[in-house]
């Protein structure tokens, strides 16, 4: 790292106490909870996963190329985060360090791949995520509403509906997620964020464990525990936000 020898110290000594277990609290173990069942909860995560796994082999493969793709990802971090603790100033986003350090060294021309590349990967999340949440909607609600309607089914091509349904889907998804967009404060970091729909996807997660050996009374009892799940999220995010906001004295 081209930085001066007491930076370099300085960044160091503040990325091992980011890691003392001292300053470790009880939002690490259920950070991790979360990010694991994100995993194979979000809607993307699960497309991939299981409706586009076609053959058993992807899952083989999957074994060693996914924990790898983590370890790499996770090996990175640490070299970048060093540096932008001993570079940057105290107040910058970790979430722009990637970008901030090559335009600290002047090398605009690394900024513009880093962001050409952040940006084609948040857009192929988009995507894939619009198009997982809209194939679940389409199929899994609207769907089984279309077939018990007799007159649809008798008087319309059932599949140009579903067309029509999904592309409506689509488009009420993409104004859902701008909406939210809107309302969300600028401020918030990245990890905020995802950390609200991690939470909201880790409800799911008994859904993916409990069919592996449960009965179908014990699957139907988990369709209420969603809504409760959903009715407290909606009450609690917004007051914990606020009560973060009051701790860290954020206007």
């Amino acid at each position: 790292m081209g930085a001066p020898a007491p930076a370099r110290t300085a960044g160091l000594e503040r990325l091992k106490d980011m890691f003392a277990l001292s300053a470790l609290s009880l939002d690490f173990p259920v950070i991790c909870l979360l990010s694991m069942s994100a995993i194979l909860c979000l809607p993307r995560q699960f497309h991939i996963a299981v409706v586009e796994a076609t053959d058993p082999d992807h899952i083989r493969r999957a074994r060693w190329t996914f924990p790898a793709y983590c370890a790499l990802t996770a090996a990175v971090v640490v070299p970048i985060t060093w540096a932008g603790l001993a570079l940057l100033p105290s107040g910058a986003a970790p979430d722009l360090y990637v970008i901030d350090l090559p335009l600290l060294s002047g090398h605009t021309g690394i900024a513009t791949l880093v962001f050409i590349g952040g940006f084609s990967a948040a857009t192929a999340m988009v995507i894939v995520e619009t198009l997982a949440l809209a194939t679940m909607v389409s199929n899994d609600i609207l769907a089984p509403l279309i077939l018990r309607s007799s007159a649809m089914t008798r008087e319309h091509d059932i599949g140009r509906q579903l067309l029509i349904v999904r592309r409506l889907s689509i488009m009420a998804i993409v104004a859902a997620a701008y909406a939210y967009y809107r309302t969300v404060d600028s401020g918030e970091t990245l990890a905020a964020i995802g950390l609200i729909a991690f939470a909201a996807a880790a409800q799911f997660a008994p859904a993916v464990v409990v069919p592996s050996s449960a009965q179908n009374a014990a699957l139907r009892r988990l369709v209420p525990a969603w809504w409760r799940g959903t009715v407290l999220a909606l009450h609690a995010v917004p007051a914990l936000d606020a009560w973060r906001r009051e701790h860290e004295g954020i206007p």
